[in-house]
Order: structure tokens, then C-alpha cells, then sequence
């Protein structure tokens, strides 16, 4: 089902979070951070197929604008704030945050229901042929490229001279 999926989502990132403040050095940060990663990457589509069901017609296209507009407005908030955090607070606190973010949200989505019904086998082995693993091989692609090059900025600014908080914005 979704719910036990979101909730294990949610516990993968509060746990990902709070280790990633006790990594000792870059290479564990790194393993770390994928791993996390990986249970944050169930958070959408989860999210998304449960307004699918929970809502038809006219309110079913709100809601999901609804997701898509909060989602957009969070991580352009958290980009611009992420900088100036991480220069007053330090890096560890960002992922504290984010850590804390997902035990509220844990406890939030542990009182959501969803609409009972079996899930088809005949389904499941569908959603691992030829074309859905194809897909989700670009998305872990694309999801590097859009994301991960946005790290590299940072730095480059920084080396180029550019304050700290001022290239985190």
C-alpha cells in the first residue's frame, strides 16, 4: 500500500537526515546522502498517486496542481535559504532540519487513509518490464543532471570570489 510506503519514505529520510549530521568525512556523506536520497525519491509519487485516488474530476486536477505549486514554492525556499543557513548554522543543522521535517511529517501522515484495495501481481510484474525500467533509468539521470550540476554552483561562485551566503542565494 502507499501509506506503509510514505511512512517508510519518511523514516528513511528522517533517519538518512540525522546520519548525515554524524558522517565523519566526505565519502561517508556521500553513501549516506544516495541512500536517503532514495527514500526521499518515494515521497512524490506516492504523495501523488494518493491525491489520484483520494479526488476525481475538477478537485483531483486542484489538488495535484496544489502538490505541484507547494512543491515548486519549498524547494525555491529551500535553495535560497539553504545558503545563509548553512554560513550561520553550519551544513549539519540543514540536514537537522530536513530531518525534522520528515518525523513531523511522519506523524502527520500516519493518520492518512487510503482506499483499500488488492494490488494485481499481474501489475506489480508490469511495473518492472522493459519501458518502466527504461523510465526510471532517465529519472535517475535526469534527476542527477537538473540536480546534481546545481551543486557545483556554489563553489564555482565561491572560488570566483563570491561571498558564501551571497552564492547559496
Amino acid at each position: 500500500g502507499r501509506k506503509p510506503v510514505l511512512l517508510l519514505a519518511l523514516a528513511g529520510m528522517a533517519v538518512g537526515s540525522v546520519a548525515s549530521t554524524l558522517t565523519p568525512d566526505l565519502s561517508s556523506l556521500l553513501i549516506v546522502r544516495a541512500v536517503t536520497g532514495l527514500f526521499v525519491g518515494a515521497l512524490f509519487p506516492t504523495v501523488l498517486t494518493l491525491l489520484g485516488d483520494r479526488y476525481s474530476g475538477p478537485e483531483r486536477t486542484r489538488q495535484i496542481s496544489s502538490l505541484q505549486s507547494f512543491t515548486a514554492i519549498g524547494t525555491t525556499a529551500a535553495t535560497l535559504t539553504a545558503g545563509v543557513i548553512g554560513v550561520v548554522a553550519g551544513w549539519r543543522t540543514l540536514f537537522l532540519i530536513a530531518g525534522m521535517g520528515a518525523v513531523a511529517l511522519f506523524l502527520f501522515a500516519g493518520r492518512i487513509t487510503e482506499p483499500s484495495r488488492g494490488v494485481a501481481p499481474r501489475a506489480i510484474r508490469a511495473s518492472f518490464g522493459r519501458w518502466p525500467v527504461a523510465l526510471y533509468l532517465v529519472g535517475i539521470v535526469e534527476g542527477g543532471v537538473l540536480l546534481g550540476i546545481f551543486s557545483y554552483i556554489v563553489p564555482a561562485l565561491e572560488q570566483a570570489g563570491v561571498g558564501v551566503a551571497l552564492a547559496g542565494v
